[in-house]
């Protein structure tokens, strides 16, 4: 329900009954005593009573006053009146001062007010940066992320390869080892039965010189009987010669088969050197043995064409 207003007439009477109080009415006074009202319709209302009432003259008094109480009760009346007024400058004076203060106050006020807004979207647009860079930030993190579990992936899929690589190595490597051992031990084998094949020329060749030497005893002894036998010594010479030189062939090729097989797997071993760098010396070692070997025939080739030559010097002198 609507209130409705003070009027004036109202705000009269409670002005005079606060003079006949010894109170200056003010409006915070007046709105006091009624218990309503706005200060503004109070201020309107107390401003035209105080016009009208400035304007009345205070002598209106009752007319059975005796004349020589007039002078006196205008007297205090109009003291009263002055000291009433002097109050409601001092009053308004205040009020002024106040509603300055108050208007400096508000001043201040919207001022504070007005940092606090600026502020505000300062830290509203400093949180919104912050958002957006916390959003950024995890935007990169989740690309991180990924990236990394896809470079694990990697990472793990590199490891399982070089495992499977390095098992392969290592069982290419286990078989390099055996073929080195096989090809040691056909080496050795092939050097043993060049040296038993060497120990039986030798033989053969001792046996021969011997059977020369006694053949140029009976050759001065008996040289009528070696002409008459000049033929079938010449055959058997011609046999002997014949099973040298086949033997010698036979040497040779088994020469040339060893030094083919030697060369084939000296290409094999030269092919691996790089993975099976550690059995260098071990090969280099059979290497060695085997140049020896070739050394020892090759010194046998070159008795057997000596003995051969000689034989064939003998056999020419004797025809």
């Amino acid at each position: 329900m609507a209130r409705h207003g003070v009027d004036f007439e109202t705000v009269k009477q409670t002005a005079l009954k606060l003079l006949s109080k010894g109170i200056s009415p003010s409006v915070q006074r007046i709105r006091e005593s009624l218990g309503t009202g706005s200060n503004s319709t109070i201020a309107e209302h107390l401003k035209v009573w105080r016009e009208q009432h400035a304007a009345k003259k205070v002598h209106h008094l009752p007319a059975n006053l005796p004349p020589e109480l007039i002078a006196s009760f205008e007297t205090l009346w109009q003291t009263a009146m002055e000291h009433a007024e002097k109050h409601l400058t001092d009053v308004k004076e205040a009020l002024e001062n106040q509603e300055e203060k108050l208007q400096q106050d508000k001043l201040i006020t919207d001022k504070t007010i007005a940092d606090f807004k600026t502020q505000t979207d300062l830290l509203t647009q400093k949180l919104d940066e912050k958002i957006y860079e916390n959003q950024t930030l995890q935007t990169n993190l989740a690309v991180s992320t990924e990236r990394f579990q896809n470079q694990a992936d990697e990472i793990s899929t590199l490891k399982q390869q070089h495992e499977l690589r390095l098992k392969h190595l290592s069982d290419e490597k286990h078989q390099v080892i055996d073929e080195v051992n096989k090809l040691q031990t056909v080496i050795v084998q092939y050097k043993k039965e060049l040296l038993e094949q060497a120990e039986k020329q030798q033989t053969v060749l001792t046996g021969e010189r011997a059977l020369q030497e006694d053949s140029e005893k009976r050759w001065i002894n008996l040289i009528d009987q070696a002409r008459t036998e000049t033929g079938e010594q010449r055959k058997r010479f011609e046999n002997t010669i014949g099973k040298q030189n086949i033997q010698i062939e036979k040497l040779q090729l088994m020469l040339s088969d060893l030094q083919q097989k030697h060369i084939a797997q000296h290409s094999i071993l030269e092919e691996k050197n790089i993975r099976i760098a550690e059995l260098t010396d071990h090969y280099n070692q059979a290497q060695l043995k085997h140049h020896e070997s070739i050394k020892t025939i090759a010194v046998l080739n070159d008795r057997i064409n000596q003995s051969a030559k000689r034989q064939s010097k003998r056999a020419a002198c004797i025809l």
